[in-house]
């Protein structure tokens, strides 16, 4: 019965990691002409106006979310 509680937890961890393994390798940014399009994993998708920006910050954690340090918007 102990190993049963033991898999309910491992999966849980498993399918908790894969979600987030697949937000940062799916996270992608496209920019175009007046649009810098971001998607990342299944639900993030946001369009920002290029005119819109104010300031890029360059960091090198993992923990940053994509736009929440980034990009500084007006």
């Amino acid at each position: 019965m102990v190993y049963k509680e033991l898999w309910a937890g491992v999966s849980i961890i498993l399918v908790v990691s894969l979600l987030i393994l697949h937000l940062f390798m799916t996270t992608r940014y496209k920019l175009d002409k007046n649009t810098l399009t971001i998607q990342s994993g299944l639900f993030f998708h946001k369009a920002l106006p290029i005119a819109s920006i104010k300031k890029i910050i360059e960091t090198r954690t993992l923990l940053v979310h994509p736009l929440s340090r980034w990009i500084e918007l007006n």
